[in-house]
């Protein structure tokens, strides 16, 4: 068990962390308009618009969802959707097992974007037993591989090259060669995992909707000490930029 903790550990360790990847603003823009597939942008909004984990949005179904209201940083109503994640269910692919949320405890965040809450509720209220009726295989392992390992991993870095190629182009003034925009790109985009997509969702919450740190870390499932880590400078005490931005701006 601890060698494989360790060698877990160590691929971590060899990507980099998560938190410092995260999209750019620019980059969740361009995602958001320009993903076609249904099974993608529910994908997107899951976890970027929402912050679920892959495992927990592979479970979501509708009678998690319903319509909230919230007061938001300039006091004015807004209309979200809760997604209420209990601490144990019914397995949506296998009603035989029971599922449990990798924290073990039940849990609401929410989509503050009201376009993109009524897509994905849509989207449930047509497709009951949720993202899994988009895919052949019905078993959770096996899906939820194919959403990280193929959906995120390759098209979702794909596009987001394909973002940054068309961006250097424009900056370099077709001064750069295609080889030489496709090796900027891939110095910003090498990689790509669900935990950056969770790392924009916490940057959407703090930076452009005002959401104190500790309700961050509640809707995101973690502790308010990792949510200070992340935008709180240890020597300072001041805020620090968002989550991968550097990355972007290194690029």
């Amino acid at each position: 068990m601890f060698e494989k903790q360790t060698k877990r550990k160590m691929k971590r360790n060899k990507y980099g962390k998560s938190s410092e990847k995260a999209l750019s603003f620019e980059e969740l823009d361009y995602l958001k308009f320009n993903l076609q597939e249904l099974r993608d942008r529910i994908l997107l909004i899951g976890s970027a618009y929402a912050g679920l984990r892959i495992g927990e949005l592979v479970q979501c179904r509708l009678e998690w969802l319903r319509w909230d209201m919230l007061t938001n940083a300039d006091g004015k109503q807004m209309r979200v959707l809760a997604i209420d994640i209990p601490k144990e269910s019914r397995n949506i692919l296998n009603l035989y097992e029971i599922w449990r949320p990798k924290t073990k405890t039940e849990r609401t965040t929410y989509i503050l974007d009201e376009v993109l809450a009524q897509t994905f509720i849509l989207f449930y209220q047509e497709h009951p037993k949720g993202i899994g009726e988009l895919f052949k295989s019905k078993k959770t392992k096996s899906l939820i591989k194919n959403l990280s390992s193929y959906v995120i991993a390759v098209r979702f870095k794909k596009m987001l090259q394909q973002y940054h190629i068309e961006n250097f182009k424009t900056i370099s003034n077709g001064k750069l060669s295609q080889d030489e925009l496709k090796t900027k790109a891939q110095e910003i985009r090498s990689k790509l995992s669900a935990h950056p997509l969770r790392s924009t969702y916490e940057n959407l919450l703090f930076y452009k909707y005002k959401v104190p740190l500790d309700i961050c870390a509640s809707l995101l499932g973690h502790s308010e000490e990792i949510a200070r880590k992340h935008y709180v400078s240890k020597s300072t005490g001041n805020i620090k930029h968002k989550l991968g931005e550097h990355v972007i701006k290194n690029g």
